[in-house]
């Protein structure tokens, strides 16, 4: 498998996956149908002025970094040498086996004559792939200002921090946004889909939990309606997804949008809100949009797919499905058939646009969006965009046994960030500090990667080091 932050990049060959979803709004009756299908016949429109869901947040930059990576001036010793990495997610095979992605700028801080420094590193190997912990090892340097750093520059053993240390822990809200139109179904990937995520939502907890951090996660789906799951919902929930129903449109962008809007509320209420906390959405689909551009708040109540929370239990009895939620006048509260504990709230959303969603998520300071696809139906652009907006990932697969390695792919860029820290007594001045980081078994293959940094002002210029880069 391979993988490009920002790029298209196709996993597997076992041939496209092709969706047998024949004419998506046969059946349907009334504006709705009628606005859709001119908007497909040309080509797509975006909102309209009047109509697009206004996006105002003032004050909120955008996300740190870019999509390609920041260059590496200067250098310092690093095995065999070789090309200064892109920063690109893996698009260039490093010389030396190693690269070493800096995931945001240092923390520095100087206080009663201890300087606390904290990085946080994804490390690949050639291909771009990130390696877990038990991959590689690191020493942390430090030398006077300008000097070239090695190994006998190591930190003595009092000033590294260990990595479960309150000053190096991050915390972790992960979010899923889940395709569930009707194509999924036909393809027979609507259960692999569940599976995956479920195994993704359990495999994430147990990751981040192990390394001291808070966890958060939660669900959204969508067809042409949203459904946003209430609470933290475990693997048995998830996999109690009912299935779509035909008839149905996909409101991949307003699905998005509301799960940045969403994310960004968290934030704001103390949600893994701090410099190096991390704020991760997950979008899976196998088709591209139809249906955002239009307002849906004021449509009939969407199908509630499950139990309608507000019924007695003799209007649920034998199983019968309800067949709508009460509307956003009251709770359009449901829940699944199969885990009734498992409630969600069903519900249109106004039109929203690609420019719309990309503001929304680059207005949030912490928010990563990685997107996957499969199939042959999605559209590489749109993904793009999306992931581009998040300073994430896309990747693509064309078979539905794929879907498990691709959220895989997909969970490895932030499951292997590493998280090294020091608290080294010295006066106030500047300072070079560097990682030596080194292939495990094979300690040729290694790479330093530096920066100066002042006390008091914190890092000076760039990460320097060749296949060193700072996302």
């Amino acid at each position: 498998m391979d993988k490009v932050r920002g790029r298209r990049v196709f996993v597997g060959n076992r041939g496209r996956l092709v969706r047998a979803f024949g004419a998506p709004f046969s059946g349907l009756a009334g504006r709705t149908l009628q606005v859709v299908g001119l908007l497909l016949a040309l080509g797509g429109a975006g909102c309209e002025s009047s109509e697009r869901l206004p996006y105002t947040r003032s004050g909120i930059s955008s996300a740190g970094g870019t999509t390609g990576g920041g260059s590496s001036a200067g250098s310092d010793s690093s095995g065999s040498g070789g090309n200064s990495s892109s920063g690109s997610g893996g698009s260039n095979s490093s010389p030396v086996g190693l690269a070493v992605e800096f995931q945001s700028e240092p923390q520095i801080d100087h206080a009663n004559s201890r300087t606390r420094i904290v990085v946080d590193v994804v490390v690949r190997d050639g291909s771009g792939t990130p390696l877990s912990a038990e991959d590689f090892t690191v020493e942390l340097l430090q030398t006077e200002e300008g000097e070239t750093l090695s190994g006998s520059d190591a930190l003595d053993v009092e000033s590294v921090l260990e990595q479960q240390a309150t000053e190096v822990i991050s915390n972790l809200n992960f979010q899923l946004v889940l395709d569930a139109s009707y194509s999924l179904l036909q393809s027979d990937s609507f259960g692999a889909m569940k599976e995956a995520a479920a195994s993704t939502v359990a495999s994430v907890r147990e990751t981040w939990t192990q390394r001291g951090g808070s966890v958060t996660t939660g669900v959204l789906w969508f067809d042409q309606w949203l459904y946003h799951a209430q609470g933290e919902w475990g693997a048995d929930e998830i996999l109690s997804l009912t299935e779509p129903t035909s008839g149905t449109a996909t409101r991949l962008l307003g699905a998005v949008h509301y799960m940045a809007d969403h994310m960004y509320a968290q934030y704001e209420a103390g949600v893994a809100d701090q410099d190096r906390d991390r704020h991760v959405m997950l979008v899976f689909t196998d088709g591209k949009d139809n249906i955002s551009t239009l307002d849906s708040t004021t449509d009939a109540a969407p199908p509630c797919r499950g139990y309608c929370g507000l019924n007695t239990e003799a209007e649920c009895q034998d199983g019968t499905l309800v067949p709508v939620c009460p509307n956003e006048t009251t709770t359009g509260l449901c829940s699944t058939t199969e885990a009734p504990g498992a409630v969600f709230r069903t519900f249109g959303y106004p039109c929203v646009d690609m420019e719309a969603v990309q503001a929304a998520a680059s207005a949030h300071p912490n928010l990563v969006v990685h997107v996957v696809g499969l199939g042959s139906d999605v559209s590489h652009s749109e993904l793009g965009e999306i992931a581009e907006a998040g300073n994430g990932t896309t990747v693509f697969g064309s078979d539905s046994r794929l879907i498990g390695d691709l959220f895989d792919e997909v969970v490895n860029q932030f499951v292997n960030i590493q998280s090294y820290g020091a608290s080294i007594p010295q006066p106030q001045g500047t300072y070079r500090f560097g990682l030596l980081v080194k292939l495990a078994g094979n300690s040729s293959t290694q790479v330093i990667c530096s920066f100066d940094y002042s006390t008091l002002l914190g890092i000076q210029g760039d990460i320097k080091g060749t296949n060193c880069s700072l996302r």
